[in-house]
C-alpha cells in the first residue's frame, strides 16, 4: 500500500510529477503483479484448499 502510495505522489496524480504518465501506469501494474504473485505464493493451505485441489485432480 505505501508502495502505491509513493508511485501516485510522484506519479502524473501526485503534487510532485516526477514519473510521466504512461511511466507511472506501467510502474504501478508491474508493482501490483509482484504483489499479488507473492501473495499467491505465500498463501498457506487449508484442509478445504486442499480438498478443492485434490476436486480438481479428477
Amino acid at each position: 500500500m505505501i508502495v502505491i502510495t509513493l508511485i501516485s505522489y510522484y506519479g502524473s496524480f501526485g503534487l510532485h510529477k516526477v514519473i510521466i504518465f504512461p511511466i507511472d501506469t506501467i510502474i504501478a501494474a508491474i508493482v501490483t503483479l509482484i504483489f499479488h504473485y507473492w501473495a499467491v505464493y505465500s498463501a498457506f493451505r487449508t484442509k478445504a484448499v486442499d480438498q478443492i485441489m485434490e476436486e480438481m485432480k479428477k
